[in-house]
């Protein structure tokens, strides 16, 4: 569970620097949500500028039709993708 918000059910996928999981949120709704890696030991500095930085990129390509939908981000690592 993420912020009693998100029930984590499984993992989409792995990159060099965070993980994807399937969750469902209070109303059941699917999500993906991506984190950071915790193994990686970025400083609080770093995941910041990293989260910052994906965070504008995915609310610049809003209403791409191969983007879903971003709901929005944590500077603690997490980013919350709804569904369309």
């Amino acid at each position: 569970m993420i912020d009693n918000n998100f029930e984590l059910t499984k993992v989409l996928g792995r990159g060099g620097s965070s993980k994807v999981f399937l969750a469902k949120d209070n109303e059941e709704k699917l999500v993906a949500i991506k984190t950071m890696r915790k193994d990686k030991k970025y400083s609080q500095a770093a995941v910041e500028t990293l989260v910052k930085r994906e965070s504008e990129m995915l609310e610049n390509l809003d209403g791409h039709p191969n983007i879903i939908r971003w709901i929005g981000s944590k500077v603690d690592g997490t980013l919350a993708i709804g569904d369309k």
